[in-house]
């Protein structure tokens, strides 16, 4: 494509037009049925309705401002219509993310025993609980599993001990709320929260006092009960903190003031 964007443009405006003229050709009534099922053809389709669409002045190349599909869903080689965009961190390709599992025992060799290949966009967390599955299938599920952050969360913490009898361990995610970074409030990492006894332990908590409404199960947008209970830091007391996503034992998924 060339560098200079009304160049560029108006390639891209030719292209559409070819391609949507052969399209139109293709799903002509009086055109031969078996050629519309020709896999090539309807590659063809589905990239020009990603690629262009058409106005009054006729096809036109879409761009974001327009709608550009997901990458998961984003054909991104007309040559492998399951090749989708990945980007981890500064790095992009196209293709997919090879998950492999190892032993890593001391003194002993250390043996691939599993491995499984996914779409690029996929996130790694997709992968923990079929990379589980099939290791239970052949009989060699490790007593812990030590992970990269991307492949756990307090869900696959608790339900990997729950289904497989797994310790899942790996570095957790960095709190990115307001109150970890700034130092100010209550951050993540103040609580420990006990789900099951429905008690808490932080930085001067009272549960059950005047006004602190003790623990409190109301609805919420997200994907469990709010809890309640009242703070006091120095001189200032601040009441209803609230931790969401209950049911997730042995910690809290976030927390602020209402």
């Amino acid at each position: 494509m060339a560098k200079n964007a009304a160049r560029r443009d108006e390639r891209a405006r030719t292209i559409g037009q070819d391609g949507h003229a052969l399209l139109t050709a293709a799903f002509d009534p009086a055109a031969p049925g078996w050629l519309r099922q020709v896999p090539a053809v309807e590659t063809l389709r589905r990239v020009w309705v990603q690629q262009f669409y058409l106005a009054v002045e006729g096809v036109q190349w879409r761009t974001a401002e327009h709608g550009i599909p997901l990458s998961s869903i984003f054909l991104s080689s007309p040559y492998d219509i399951d090749a989708h965009l990945g980007r981890k961190r500064t790095t992009k390709w196209i293709g997919y993310k090879a998950h492999l599992t190892e032993t890593c025992d001391e003194g002993k060799p250390h043996l691939i025993t599993h491995v499984q290949t996914m779409a690029a966009p996929v996130a790694d967390a997709e992968a923990t609980t079929p990379a589980h599955t099939a290791l239970r299938d052949k009989g060699l599920l490790p007593a812990m599993h030590l992970v990269d952050t991307g492949y756990l969360d307090a869900e696959l913490l608790v339900a990997t001990r729950r289904d497989f009898g797994i310790d899942l361990a790996g570095p957790a995610r960095a709190d990115e709320r307001w109150q970890a970074r700034e130092g100010k409030g209550f951050a993540a990492a103040d609580f420990n929260v006990d789900w099951e006894q429905k008690k808490a332990a932080g930085p001067k908590i009272h549960m059950g006092g005047p006004g602190s409404g003790c623990w409190k199960n109301r609805p919420s947008f997200h994907s469990g009960p709010i809890f309640s209970f009242e703070v006091v830091r120095g001189p200032t007391r601040w009441a209803s903190l609230v931790g969401f996503r209950g049911g997730n034992p042995g910690g809290v998924a976030g927390a602020y003031l209402m």
